[in-house]
């Protein structure tokens, strides 16, 4: 029997600091995201010295940290269902709201005139990136597969799925060209950024698959790191993202994918597909046939739910496949029916927005793009104001504060694949059963006053270790599985802490 597949994402966050002082970087503001982490007994040196650092192991098992770029990071805990993943990607939003109006308290009270607010999108505007990237647990010959820099069957098969994939997993993106005065909207706010298919480097140029592999789980499994799709504001979205891609995975493990489905060229593919909100562009494939993205995610689904009922996929399995094709049969209707998918597709709830506004002006919608120079007088006057207008709902629509983002207003619209209960428990609490309930165990107990002041405890996702004078303790957590202290490694943990018996061997 297949073991569940181990997920993961990594979301940076793009952040305006206002009015931040000539003489402060960035960092020296963004720092009070991170006050709440540093142990009470603590608090009153660090701020009397202004000085913490600004990367911590969180009770849940994930991690917040400070990321090159100035881009505060959240990772999830490994999780094992698309379900676990879109709870704890939501608790993190949750929480750095929480930080965020707590380190604007905080830079008021001690007298500065900063203000942080933080975004859940791609890019800055000025053609600065910064990503939302997944992380799949593959067995290490599939990883040498997909992360290869050649060609192979099952490479080719994985891309055209992630490519043609923006149709639902896109964030939607304004792009205004200053030179022709053209206004365009595009489903992805990263497919301009991808270049490569699979590379080591990163942005201003980036791949679809990062070739470099980073495990954090010894040698029986690599980490497949997928850096070029979109951070997603709805959960439903977020959900088929994760979902579909792990039955993907798991149906190239099994050797049950279609050998005909390769792009001929996939990241202009991927371009092409992002700057095509008709969704009528065909991609040529290597046999000379071509398709619309729809259409290979069409294929893909019949391949998928064979597969599924074949293997006697799980209920989670079941619930994506139906829930893909609902969001393909919506997509197909798009036209006709364009508030079906609000809430769920999130480049489809920005365009709604959009298009509402420019009905008002124009009476056309902004498929192919709007050139600016085609209208005069009190249009043209309108048109620029329809331009701000753009360029605010590309930026709010993002905004992490519930009370003001765009997308919070299309909730009531949107699919619940978590509840709110759900979400407030996972900002505290590890997902069940993988190492993270171990991590969030052990992070609970060194957090403690007494522990905070008697030990020094560094944390790394396969490993653990603290400091107490001359001694230094290592616990081994290289197993992403095991959610059990390994026989014997209690002893190694001081006399303070007690081990439920749920965490003991």
């Amino acid at each position: 029997m297949r073991k569940k597949r181990i997920l993961g994402q990594e979301t940076e966050y793009g952040m305006i600091i206002k009015q931040l002082p000539r003489d402060l970087e960035m960092l020296e503001i963004a720092k009070w995201l991170y006050y709440r982490f540093i142990p009470l007994c603590l608090r009153e040196a660090a701020a009397r010295e202004m000085s913490w650092k600004t990367d911590y192991f969180l009770a849940n098992g994930g991690r917040f940290y400070y990321d090159a770029g100035d881009h505060p990071e959240y990772a999830t805990p490994e999780c094992l269902s698309a379900r676990q993943l879109v709870c704890c990607s939501e608790a993190g939003d949750r929480l750095l709201e929480e930080l965020q109006a707590e380190a604007n308290e905080k830079l008021a009270a001690f007298g500065l005139p900063s203000r942080i607010y933080l975004y859940r999108n791609n890019h800055d505007g000025k053609r600065h990136t910064y990503g939302c990237h997944e992380n799949y647990a593959v067995r290490p010959e599939i990883f040498d597969s997909l992360a290869a820099y050649g060609s192979n069957a099952a490479k080719d098969f994985f891309l055209a799925y992630l490519m043609s994939s923006v149709i639902y997993t896109g964030a939607g993106d304004v792009i205004y060209d200053s030179k022709s005065e053209e206004l365009k909207f595009a489903l992805s706010q990263r497919a301009w950024f991808v270049r490569y298919a699979v590379a080591n480097s990163g942005p201003p140029f980036l791949p679809m698959i990062n070739g470099k592999n980073e495990s954090h789980a010894g040698e029986y499994l690599c980490r497949l790191h997928v850096m070029g799709r979109d951070t997603n504001m709805a959960n439903a979205a977020l959900y088929l993202k994760f979902g579909t891609a792990r039955i993907i995975l798991d149906m190239i493990e099994d050797g049950c994918f279609n050998r005909n489905l390769a792009l001929k060229n996939a990241i202009q593919s991927y371009r092409q597909f992002s700057f095509d909100p008709s969704l009528k562009f065909r991609a040529e494939l290597k046999n000379g046939k071509k398709y619309t993205a729809l259409e290979i995610q069409k294929i893909l689904l019949e391949e998928a739910l064979s597969h599924v009922s074949g293997c006697g996929g799980g209920e989670e399995d079941k619930d994506i496949v139906e829930k893909w094709g609902t969001v393909l049969d919506g997509l197909s209707r798009l036209k006709e029916k364009p508030r079906l998918l609000l809430g769920d597709v999130d480049w489809v709830t920005k365009k709604f927005i959009l298009d509402e506004e420019l009905s008002k002006i124009t009476r056309r919608p902004l498929d192919r793009g709007l050139a600016f120079s085609s209208f005069k007088g009190r249009t043209r006057n309108s048109l620029n104001d329809f331009l701000n207008f753009a360029r605010t709902v590309n930026i709010q629509y993002h905004d992490l504060r519930r009370e003001r983002g765009l997308y919070y207003r299309f909730r009531d619209f949107a699919t619940r694949i978590v509840s709110p209960c759900e979400i407030k428990k996972a900002v505290t609490e590890p997902p069940k059963g993988a190492r993270a309930e171990l991590r969030g165990f052990l992070v609970n107990a060194f957090n403690r006053p007494e522990m905070a002041l008697k030990y020094y405890v560094a944390y790394c996702w396969h490993f653990m270790q603290w400091d107490y004078g001359s001694s230094n303790k290592y616990i081994d957590l290289s197993d992403p599985y095991a959610n059990r202290f390994k026989p014997g490694a209690e002893k190694f943990l001081p006399k303070e802490i007690k081990v439920p018996k749920k965490f003991r061997a």
